[in-house]
């Protein structure tokens, strides 16, 4: 009978294995990074669609405030530059997602082509297990046969 199946490149599948969760975190947290930017631009946006709306209640007709609307001016200045900078932000962990995705990629692939050896490694183990088996039942079989034909032979004699 074989022996019980040991891999002996496990080691290896356990360091592939954690190097896959490792870029997994990285893609988790680059998708959270992204997620915070955007979700700035979205509160920058309607901050901006607010700050519209009070400009134009300072231009009613009848009332005019320049120090308000210099001031919403230069509000709406500012605003529109945090919303250059984080779509530019933006653009860069979206770069660093598609990095860390490349990655997660390669250690996945990397994991799969040892996870495949191990596959094959351990069907050749079952069927040597499979054949010492059957070969140990063809073996008690035939010692069955061998005992049942001598005690027919042993009884020809005697009769």
């Amino acid at each position: 009978m074989a022996g019980r199946f040991r891999f002996s490149l496990e080691v290896v599948r356990r360091v592939r294995r954690q190097a896959q969760d490792v870029q997994r975190r990285a893609v988790a947290d680059a998708l959270r990074a992204v997620a915070v930017v955007e979700n700035r631009i979205e509160q920058l946006t309607r901050e901006l669609a607010d700050t519209m709306d009070r400009t134009r209640d300072v231009h009613r007709p009848g009332r005019l405030d320049i120090a308000s609307l210099r001031g919403h001016q230069f509000y709406r200045g500012h605003l529109h530059r945090r919303l250059l900078e984080s779509g530019a932000e933006l653009a860069g962990r979206h770069g660093e997602l598609q990095r860390a995705r490349a990655k997660l990629a390669e250690a996945t692939k990397q994991l799969k082509v040892i996870e495949k050896l191990r596959e094959k490694l351990w069907q050749r183990h079952l069927t040597k297990v499979r054949r010492a088996e059957q070969a140990a039942f063809d073996e008690a079989a035939l010692q069955v046969y061998r005992r049942e034909r001598i005690e027919q032979l042993s009884e020809a004699r005697v009769s």
